[in-house]
C-alpha cells in the first residue's frame, strides 16, 4: 500500500508542479502496471490551475470524491486533488471501492 500511495503522490506532485489539477482522482483512474509502477489515468477533466475558477456544478463533474471547498464559489485548487486521493486511499485500505 505504501508504494501505491507513493506512486500516486509523486504523480500528483508532478502534475501540480506543472500547474495542472486532475480533478477526478478515484480508484477507477489509477492503474498499476505489471512492474508495479502506479499511473494516474484519464485526464479529460484536468485543467490548468488558472482555468479552474468556474463553479463545479456548471461543469457537470462527478462529485463523489470532491473536497468540501469545491462546492463554494472558489472552484478547484490543488487541495481538492489531495482530498480525492485521501478518499481513494480510504476506499482501497478498507476494500470498499465504489464502482
Amino acid at each position: 500500500m505504501k508504494n501505491f500511495l507513493e506512486g500516486i503522490t509523486k504523480g500528483l506532485y508532478a502534475l501540480h508542479n506543472e500547474k495542472i489539477i486532475h480533478r477526478d482522482i478515484c480508484p477507477q483512474h489509477i492503474m498499476v502496471g505489471a512492474d508495479g509502477n502506479v499511473k494516474i489515468m484519464l485526464f479529460g477533466l484536468s485543467r490548468f490551475i488558472k482555468q479552474c475558477k468556474a463553479h463545479p456544478y456548471k461543469e457537470k463533474l462527478p462529485v463523489s470524491y470532491d473536497a468540501p471547498e469545491v462546492f463554494d464559489e472558489t472552484g478547484f485548487r490543488k487541495a481538492a486533488d489531495m482530498w480525492s486521493l485521501g478518499c481513494t486511499m480510504y476506499e482501497l485500505c478498507t476494500l470498499n471501492v465504489r464502482i
